[in-house]
């Protein structure tokens, strides 16, 4: 079985790259590492926190063949909520509120870009991880399913 890595980068990329053999949870300041990943067997999220340096854009644009104007709304935090639909991967981009300090309401721009073999995430306007509970929840579903085929295998 491929194991659970954990990798901690600072300024990163947090991917998690998963197929039948396991899971690999990683952060990683290299955007190369991830372009290499959207080519292979298994199904790679990349969750990008606030908003990186243009040139990383462009990079992650070529790499993942993204539309200029998609690279746009993504950097533009004022953005309208948004779908389209496009050749290779659909592109969401919506406001997620939550509840801050003091009863306040806070607003994050979120912005998907969703494959058929890779997921990135953008979040931008408020500080900590929106995607957290969800890494976690996938975290213990692939677990269960590893301990569920290595009981069937018994």
């Amino acid at each position: 079985n491929m194991p659970k890595e954990k990798v901690k980068a600072r300024n990163a990329i947090h991917v998690m790259d998963y197929n039948h053999e396991g899971l690999i949870e990683k952060e990683t300041s290299k955007l190369e590492d991830c372009i290499a990943l959207k080519d292979t067997d298994s199904v790679t999220w990349l969750n990008i926190d606030n908003a990186p340096p243009i040139s990383f854009l462009r990079e992650l644009r070529l790499g993942f063949d993204l539309h200029p104007v998609v690279m746009d709304d993504i950097m533009n935090v004022n953005q309208r909520p948004k779908i389209e639909i496009l050749d290779n991967y659909i592109y969401l981009n919506f406001k997620m509120l939550t509840l801050g300090s003091h009863k306040k309401i806070q607003s994050e721009q979120v912005s998907l870009v969703v494959a058929h073999k890779f997921l990135i995430t953008f979040q931008q306007g408020k500080k900590g991880d929106t995607f957290e509970p969800v890494r976690a929840h996938s975290q213990i579903r692939h677990e269960d399913t590893s301990c569920r085929y290595r009981l069937s295998g018994l």
